[in-house]
């Protein structure tokens, strides 16, 4: 993993933008994380949320869930998509992942 920090938060961001426009659409969110937790959510981790009192079953509802958070949170200008320096303060914003 060489490259500065910057280079690695750019070539997440790419990865997240699908059409490559510069920014990343809700949509765009929801279809990379719905890819990323079908692998990961097992029932552990669905038993580990659900300890959290967050009640979630499908990769598709967690990814819903976790791309809305972000977008209230993180799309700072309301337009809908978010900007690299945007995406950065998600990307780096403490979790409380099980």
């Amino acid at each position: 993993c060489r490259g500065t920090e910057e280079d690695k938060i750019h070539a997440v961001f790419d990865v997240f933008d699908d059409d490559g426009d510069g920014f990343i659409s809700k949509p765009e969110m929801i279809t990379f994380l719905s890819s990323v937790y079908k692998v990961v959510l097992t029932p552990k981790v669905v038993e580990s949320m659900s300890v959290m009192g967050v009640d979630v079953y499908e990769p598709e509802q967690l990814a819903e869930v976790t791309a809305t958070e972000c977008f209230n949170v993180c799309d700072i200008d309301k337009d809908g998509r978010l900007n690299v320096s945007e995406f950065k303060q998600w990307f780096f914003a403490p979790k409380n992942d099980p």
